[in-house]
């Protein structure tokens, strides 16, 4: 009875580390690459170096799979089954309002645009927007042909799940 007690506290307090770990989502055009990092429960990031790359990381295991190519060609669709009964459809509003909802919960730690239209009246009536005060060194509108996006959100588990169930 003992070892039961012990391996459901050994639950609750996983299920307690997993909703309290940091997500950190990173975009960065620059490079490209794109990656979302769990605590210290794992990680994915996919970026292009002579094709696209796949890296996971879980704890005790690591791979990097190349995307390119890895689409198989040829293989047959799944047979329809016209017998089953039609699932029940979520109204797109409530969809809608419940991704929004969790979206909210994403803190910006850094958020850099850089934007060269290639038109240079255009890039000129845009270059005040560089000195707003919301925007000052996070947008730069540039005459070099300089075109980026580096973006790093952080958010919790429980945030997302208090959003949903909300």
């Amino acid at each position: 009875m003992l070892w039961v007690a012990g391996i459901l506290i050994f639950l609750v307090l996983a299920i307690v580390l997993l909703l309290l770990s940091v997500i950190e989502l990173v975009v960065d055009t620059r490079i490209p690459m794109a990656g979302i990092h769990f605590g210290v429960w794992g990680s994915a990031r996919i970026w292009h170096k002579d094709g696209w790359l796949l890296y996971l990381h879980v704890p005790f295991y690591h791979k990097t799979i190349p995307l390119t190519g890895s689409i198989r060609k040829g293989s047959k669709a799944a047979p329809v089954h016209k017998d089953r009964p039609l699932k029940k459809r979520i109204p797109l509003k409530k969809v809608l309002k419940k991704s929004t909802a969790v979206l909210k919960t994403f803190s910006v730690d850094e958020y850099t645009l850089a934007v060269d239209t290639g038109d240079f009246t255009v890039n000129a009536r845009l270059y005040p927007l560089n000195f707003l005060p919301g925007a000052r060194n996070h947008l730069f509108i540039n005459f070099h042909n300089n075109n980026f996006l580096v973006l790093k959100l952080h958010n919790y588990p429980w945030r997302m799940l208090y959003a949903l169930l909300r």
